[in-house]
């Protein structure tokens, strides 16, 4: 869903993992050479699919162990999905509506599909998706308390019991201030989501 965290914190689990990270929705943005708001604007939702799904295939053939950060729209088409269950390990990272409304409203970002009504929009959404969230995940982290180090570990320890080989090695961390939000702060730019 919008305003989950899902890039701030796939950045920080890569970064603790020391693992390569691929923001989807950026990588789109680069083979179209457009903003993900010109490619709706230009092709409408079912071309940014196809070419969603197109960044997606090579993404998930090409890499090594790393994390894909996806837009929560891409479990809407049927070949993502199996792509995403059968080539990774999915995590869906969920939050309360009233913590995804304040921080979408926070935000930004330009997000055509959430044109109009924000909270009628999101609930929207939330009810179209959750069975492919469901039916694509094999972990689920509720995102929506604790700063963004709290979701970063929620997720770590999740994928550890999940697929021991990757990352079995990670162990909890914190920096040497004590600080656990230190690594995000300022780096990151959001250190509450």
């Amino acid at each position: 869903m919008p305003g989950v965290g899902k890039s701030t914190v796939a950045r920080m689990v890569g970064r603790r993992l020391d693992v390569a990270v691929l923001d989807l929705d950026d990588e789109i943005e680069r083979a179209a050479g457009r903003t993900i708001a010109e490619i709706f604007d230009h092709v409408g939702e079912d071309g940014f699919r196809d070419l969603e799904t197109d960044v997606l295939t090579t993404a998930l053939s090409r890499m090594p162990v790393s994390i894909v950060s996806c837009g929560g729209g891409v479990v809407t088409r049927a070949q993502n999905r199996l792509l995403l269950t059968s080539r990774s390990c999915c995590v869906w990272m969920t939050a309360h509506h009233a913590a995804l409304s304040a921080r979408v409203a926070a935000s930004r970002t330009k997000r055509p599909l959430l044109e109009g009504e924000l909270s009628d929009r999101l609930r929207a959404l939330a009810r179209e998706r959750e069975p492919w969230f469901v039916e694509t995940a094999e972990i689920t982290v509720d995102a929506s308390v604790g700063t963004a180090w709290d979701v970063t570990e929620l997720v770590i320890a999740a994928l550890v019991a999940a697929v021991p080989p990757a990352v079995a090695s990670i162990a909890p961390a914190s920096d040497s201030s004590g600080d656990p939000l230190a690594d995000s702060r300022g780096r990151e730019g959001e250190s509450s989501q």
